[in-house]
C-alpha cells in the first residue's frame, strides 16, 4: 500500500509497478476517495497493458480514525500486506497559517503521521513471506 499515491512521488512509483513485467495488486491510499479513483483512472490510461491490478483505499494520515478504518478494510479483504510505502508529507508556511498551527501540521503529517500508519499496519506487514518497509521523504529539509 502506498499512502498519499494520488499525485507526485507515490503516483510515480505506482506507475513503475503498474509498469513492470511482474504483477501485483496495488493499494493506493489517498485522503480524498475521489482524487483516489481519478488518479487510479489515470494510471490504467497510462499504463494500459498492465497484468497488475488496482485499488484505492482511503486514509487520512492525519486522522487516527481514518487510518484504523484502512487498516480495517486492507486486514479483512487481503489478511496480509507486502509492502507500505509512507510517502505523505506536507509543506507549510507562516503564510498559510501561524507558526505553530504550520509546525504542528506539517509534524503531524511528516512525522507523527507516518510513525501511526507503521505501527498499524506493522501486524499485517508481519504476516507476509517478504515484507517492505518503505520511508520516502523530501530532501527541503536540507535547503534551509
Amino acid at each position: 500500500m502506498h499512502n498519499s499515491a494520488n499525485t507526485g512521488i507515490g503516483y510515480e512509483t505506482i506507475k513503475v509497478l503498474l509498469s513492470s513485467d511482474r504483477s501485483y495488486h496495488v493499494l493506493l491510499g489517498s485522503r480524498s476517495t475521489e482524487k483516489g479513483a481519478a488518479a487510479a483512472a489515470q494510471l490504467r490510461a497510462d499504463v494500459p497493458f498492465t497484468t497488475s491490478t488496482l485499488e484505492v483505499v482511503q486514509i487520512d494520515i492525519g486522522s487516527d480514525k481514518s487510518i484504523s478504518s484502512a487498516f480495517e478494510l486492507v486486514q479483512s479483504k487481503h489478511g496480509r500486506l507486502d509492502y507500505l510505502v509512507n510517502n505523505a508529507g506536507c509543506a507549510l508556511t507562516e503564510l498559510d497559517t501561524s507558526p505553530r498551527e504550520a509546525f504542528n501540521a506539517m509534524y503531524n503529517t511528516n512525522v507523527s503521521g507516518q510513525h501511526v500508519v507503521t505501527l498499524r499496519f506493522a501486524p499485517l506487514l508481519i504476516k507476509s513471506n517478504d515484507p517492505r518497509l518503505l520511508l520516502l521523504t523530501s530532501g527541503t529539509a536540507h535547503l534551509a
